[in-house]
């Protein structure tokens, strides 16, 4: 799910602006967007592995990665914001959460859960990575569209097909879960009426 709304803001992230802002503030903010975006999808890679050491007491992990870039984030932050603006201040927001991933996930694979990073990344964040595709896809096809309800048609139908394509890749328990909880809702709507 944070992939799903992750790749609408970083494909789409202009028309979504123009939603609610002038077509000028769109135009200036939706690369910010697409950046924070793209950081806030590679935190949330990472969430899972902070979850890990807080269950299992070892702060030690976050403690030190945080430690190690204090020093190099402000820095980095005052520069890119000074060559860039605002998009130097999303840079480095991802610039910061890949470091996160870089790091910090690397520690928690092989000393927590004892597997690569490389099984990680293949079964858990790759899929839905790849699954970005479709977002590229819908971005190309809508810009060669002329209308606005063209392009709002191409963006839904893309995320129709993430949903479907990412529900897939769950896992069968993750998935009967999911149809439970639906099922449930249902239900209770239906008693409501």
């Amino acid at each position: 799910l944070i992939g799903l709304f992750a790749f609408v803001c970083i494909f789409f992230g202009r028309d979504l602006l123009q939603l609610w802002a002038t077509p000028e503030a769109a135009e200036g903010a939706y690369r910010a967007l697409s950046l924070l975006a793209l950081g806030s999808l590679l935190n949330a890679a990472m969430t899972s592995g902070y979850i890990l050491c807080v269950v299992t007491d070892n702060l030690r992990f976050v403690t030190l990665v945080n430690v190690v870039v204090i020093g190099a984030y402000v820095p980095l932050l005052v520069i890119l914001i000074s060559l860039f603006g605002i998009e130097g201040a999303a840079l480095t927001w991802v610039l910061l959460n890949v470091y996160y991933v870089a790091t910090f996930v690397v520690l928690v694979q092989r000393n927590i859960v004892h597997e690569t990073l490389g099984v990680w990344a293949l079964g858990t964040v790759a899929p839905y990575f790849m699954l970005a595709i479709v977002f590229l896809g819908g971005y190309l096809v809508a810009q060669s569209s002329t209308g606005r309800v063209q392009h709002w048609a191409v963006y839904f139908g893309s995320v129709l097909l993430y949903i479907g394509l990412g529900f897939n890749l769950l896992a069968s328990s993750t998935k009967d879960s999911i149809i439970q909880s639906v099922r449930r809702i249902s239900a209770t709507l239906r008693k409501s009426h």
